[in-house]
């Protein structure tokens, strides 16, 4: 996950939406599969993570 520390929220958001349209056409080859399903899965950590600290950081906001 290390190589998604330069992406913004927005461009993971981009790819991950990619990743599901070329799965739902069926554009990803099976070769590809497991590979692509990594790179989603570390996307979506990735977006989850950020959202957590967001939502960390709101709620501390809160509570000063």
């Amino acid at each position: 996950m290390d190589e998604l520390l330069n992406i913004s929220y927005r461009d993971a958001m981009d790819q991950l939406d990619k990743i599901i349209q070329d799965l739902e056409n069926g554009a990803i080859e099976i070769d590809e599969l497991d590979s692509t399903m990594e790179r989603a899965q570390a996307l979506l950590a990735y977006c989850q993570e950020k959202l957590r600290k967001i939502e960390s950081k709101i709620e501390r906001s809160k509570s000063v």
